[in-house]
């Protein structure tokens, strides 16, 4: 007997992280549905577009276009969908905008509710430690996971480091922060841990998902530059207080999850050249050929000289006309 497929919810599906794990979940096993505002910080509208557009023509998901901090519409989004498990990438629940309304919702539905959260969560004071204690006491079976910094082909060029490489070749000084060094992710794997926690299901628990190495600004600029061969000029701000690396502590994923990397930090910088090439070279191939001007046929002698008499008897013939 074939098992029926599960209805899942991305919220934040247009996102850089939500894009790739629609693509890994297999059709197979899910419908899957999305909702995005389309305007969250991270990437530009245009990108978060593209990719929903990208999703549909590949028909993988439809990404609505929902607020989901609104009651009503969320609702709507519910009843329609009813999903059984939703994965929030949204950053509902900071600056004021109420995760309130997909909880409620979530209730009614929901199995397994899956919070993508910040590894910066575990620093005293961060915004996600509110997030992630209003999921907690909201009475929903959850997981939590706390991402390192989203790195790796695909990342839009507003963000770091891609934001870097035209600077790097043009030799410009690029900024950087003193701050820690942090850890990174690829799409890939951020997309293979939720993979993993949706199979698994509902665990309350948290996780870290990262490399569990950590880099400064400064390296990763470094590593950019040696992948295009091109030296980096940095200008670093000092300043503030000493903070320790921020590495993902990646004991209880690959204990409970099952998760291990499959990128290191320097592949991950590594693609986005890889990346950003190979569109380069699309570019070209797809590029209309020049026209070559059209050589004058070679003299065959002079021509034929025909008098006003000649040349009307040679009109009037039959197949002339």
């Amino acid at each position: 007997m074939t098992e029926r497929k599960k209805s899942i919810l991305i919220a934040g599906g247009a996102g850089f992280v939500a894009s790739a794990l629609i693509e890994s979940l297999p059709a197979s096993e899910f419908d899957v549905f999305g909702a995005d505002v389309f305007d969250a910080p991270g990437d530009p509208t245009a990108v978060r577009r593209l990719s929903a557009s990208n999703l549909l023509v590949r028909n993988l998901a439809r990404i609505e276009e929902l607020d989901l901090s609104v009651g009503p519409a969320v609702e709507d989004l519910f009843l329609r969908t009813n999903p059984s498990i939703v994965v929030n990438l949204t950053p509902l629940g900071l600056g004021g905008v109420p995760l309130a309304p997909l909880l409620s919702a979530s209730r009614k539905t929901c199995a397994h509710f899956i919070q993508i959260s910040c590894i910066r969560a575990r620093e005293a004071g961060n915004p996600w430690i509110g997030v992630e204690q209003e999921i907690e006491r909201s009475g929903l079976p959850f997981t939590i996971l706390r991402l390192a910094e989203p790195c790796g082909e695909g990342l839009s060029g507003n963000r770091f480091p891609a934001r870097c490489l035209e600077d790097i070749h043009a030799g410009r000084p690029i900024e950087v922060e003193h701050g820690p060094a942090r850890d990174y992710i690829s799409p890939k794997d951020a997309a293979a841990a939720t993979l993993l926690a949706i199979r698994k299901g509902p665990s309350t628990a948290t996780f870290e998902i990262g490399t569990g190495a950590a880099r400064t600004q400064g390296a990763i600029i470094r590593i950019l530059a040696a992948a295009i061969g091109r030296d980096a000029v940095l200008k670093v701000n000092f300043g503030g207080d000493f903070k320790p690396p921020v590495a993902a502590s990646l004991e209880a994923a690959r204990r409970d999850l099952g998760f291990h990397p499959s990128l290191s930090i320097e592949e991950q910088v590594s693609s986005i050249v890889g990346a950003r090439e190979a569109r380069q070279t699309e570019s070209v191939s797809t590029r209309p050929a020049r026209a070559e001007p059209v050589s004058p046929a070679p003299d065959e002698g002079e021509p034929i000289r025909l008098s006003r008499r000649e040349l009307f008897s040679f009109l009037r013939r039959p197949g002339n006309r």
